[in-house]
């Protein structure tokens, strides 16, 4: 699909914030590795907005009065759509969560010594959300219990098989498909990789659960209310809806518990050798309280990065 038209601008970050940060995570998104094109100072991304395929090439940028992000975005439907621009750049902001606030995350870090080195490597990331609260939830149900390197490959075999694809300067872009567009399918429509598996089912079934809800419930339900709705999903457990509620909808009140990676992160910060049992890391969560999210995911990709808390 050839982009003929295209709108520029460009959008503010709440500060403090660091675009090399989510760059570094861009890079290395296990999903996306092989697909995302991150070039320089900037990254290109294709997303369903409104219905319609947009790419998305977003550059960093510092001035006087601090960092901007610039942003061009390419699509066939400018012309017909009058607020698909508007509308793409609220799907940026929430993509890179641009308008989070850390503040009060920072302020409770700073009275935490065995974080605070890991907010000093990190200090300005936003987090990188997935595209949406469906392609997070597909990514949780391939990833479950199989080797990542088979997560990856069954993802993007669903992206390319049902996604949308867009065509830049000789580089080929993948948006993951809407769940409305997905939910009529049969399991015969999925990639061979998934017929004849409980997963393809259950991606089916959540592409049905979340075409049948409005969106203004997924932004405006109570987190625990939200939960038991993922947690309805065939397919998704405990874990993932607490993954889909942080990595998709930025509800970083919510605490995944048992999770490994935060476990054994958390045990390298705060153990000095000795691995914490789940208790003791929900107790360090805890006192970050409406912010415990976005600890455990910091803590997770700091973990991914093979970072040293201590390593000045």
């Amino acid at each position: 699909m050839a982009a003929h038209y295209r709108i520029e601008g460009t959008t503010n970050p709440c500060l403090p914030f660091e675009f090399a940060r989510a760059l570094d995570m861009l890079k290395g998104f296990p999903p996306t590795l092989g697909l995302r094109l991150v070039v320089g100072n900037g990254f290109y991304q294709a997303a369903r907005i409104m219905e319609r395929t947009v790419l998305f090439h977003v550059r960093g940028c510092n001035t006087p009065e601090g960092p901007v992000l610039l942003y061009t975005l390419h699509s066939h439907e400018f012309e017909r759509s009058a607020d698909l621009g508007e509308q793409a750049v609220h799907w940026l902001r929430a993509f890179l969560s641009l308008d989070d606030d850390l503040e009060e995350f920072y302020r409770l870090a700073q009275g935490d010594p065995g974080f605070a080195p890991v907010v000093q490597q990190l200090h300005g990331y936003h987090p990188v959300k997935f595209g949406s609260p469906f392609e997070a939830a597909a990514w949780a149900i391939v990833s479950q219990r199989n080797r990542m390197s088979t997560a990856r490959r069954m993802y993007q075999n669903l992206l390319k098989t049902l996604g949308h694809c867009i065509r830049l300067e000789g580089h080929d872009y993948w948006a993951f498909p809407d769940p409305e567009e997905v939910a009529p399918l049969s399991e015969a429509a999925l990639p061979p990789s998934f017929q004849s598996l409980r997963r393809g089912e259950y991606v089916l079934d959540a592409a049905r659960a979340f075409a049948a809800v409005d969106y203004d419930f997924l932004r405006s339900a109570p987190d625990a209310g939200l939960e038991h709705w993922l947690r309805g999903i065939r397919g998704i457990g405990p874990w993932s809806a607490r993954f889909v509620l942080l990595r998709a909808l930025g509800r970083y009140a919510v605490f995944p518990e048992d999770d490994r990676t935060i476990i054994g992160a958390a045990s390298l910060v705060y153990g000095g050798g000795l691995t914490l049992t789940p208790r003791e890391v929900r107790r360090i969560a805890e006192g970050y309280g409406s912010s415990r999210g976005y600890w455990a995911h910091y803590l997770r990709v700091w973990a991914q990065g093979n970072r040293s808390p201590h390593k000045q």
